[in-house]
């Protein structure tokens, strides 16, 4: 269940599609799982680390940025939208290997429905 502030925040940033994805509060900036069945599949996976660092701490005007790596849904206290606080979630939830290989990750982000 979304919060208010988690609301407000999704207004005030152009009610970004990417952040209603299940997972996108933890690290998930596409909406995509990778990986394969022989290696096991992730949602927080390399297209989500390399969405990430092509946004790290650019201003949200410059070419190439994506609201999609701001998985905390704050700017940082340098007023940057995709900073530590980003990386810190995509770290914890990089590579957890969803079921049948892997606890996986909850789906419990914004909910926009």
């Amino acid at each position: 269940m979304q919060s208010s502030a988690d609301h407000f925040e999704w207004v005030s940033v152009g009610v970004p599609d990417c952040w209603c994805y299940p997972r996108q509060c933890h690290g998930d900036a596409d909406g995509q799982k990778e990986g394969s069945s022989k290696s096991g599949y992730f949602y927080v996976y390399y297209n989500d680390l390399n969405t990430l660092s092509a946004s790290w701490q650019k201003d949200p005007n410059e070419e190439g940025f994506d609201i999609c790596a701001d998985f905390d849904h704050a700017a940082d206290a340098n007023g940057f939208r995709v900073g530590q606080g980003d990386l810190d979630i995509l770290n914890t939830y990089f590579q957890v290997k969803e079921p049948l290989d892997g606890n996986g990750i909850d789906p419990n982000c914004l909910d926009c429905q």
